[in-house]
């Protein structure tokens, strides 16, 4: 993913289990002419707790190419584990179980193909 307006999560900053980096298609859905500071709160959360955009990612494609490019937030979780890959389709599956090697805690039966 690449910044384009912000910054990115910072594990030393006070800020950053407060912050959330967003997408362009996010910050066009909402009219922000400058995202940075914007305050969001998620509806039906009544704990008076906001989230603060702290980055603006450039749009990427989040499912398959023949979906439009949604809305999206990213909020920082120090206590997750997990990743996402994104892989072409053009590359067999050995290189999969290569991945077993840089991680712990990978299931290659989890994944989704």
């Amino acid at each position: 993913m690449t910044i384009k307006k912000g910054r990115n999560f910072y594990s030393q900053s006070s800020d950053t289990l407060h912050g959330i980096i967003v997408n362009e298609n996010m910050v066009n859905y909402f009219g922000w002419d400058n995202p940075i500071g914007k305050r969001v709160k998620f509806p039906g959360d009544t704990s008076g707790r906001y989230w603060e955009v702290v980055g603006v990612v450039k749009d990427f494609n989040q499912q398959s190419l023949y979906n439009p490019i949604a809305p999206l937030i990213i909020r920082y979780n120090q206590n997750n584990y997990g990743f996402q890959l994104k892989l072409d389709q053009r590359i067999s599956l050995p290189p999969l179980p290569a991945l077993k090697k840089h991680g712990r805690h990978i299931s290659l039966n989890s994944l989704r193909l």
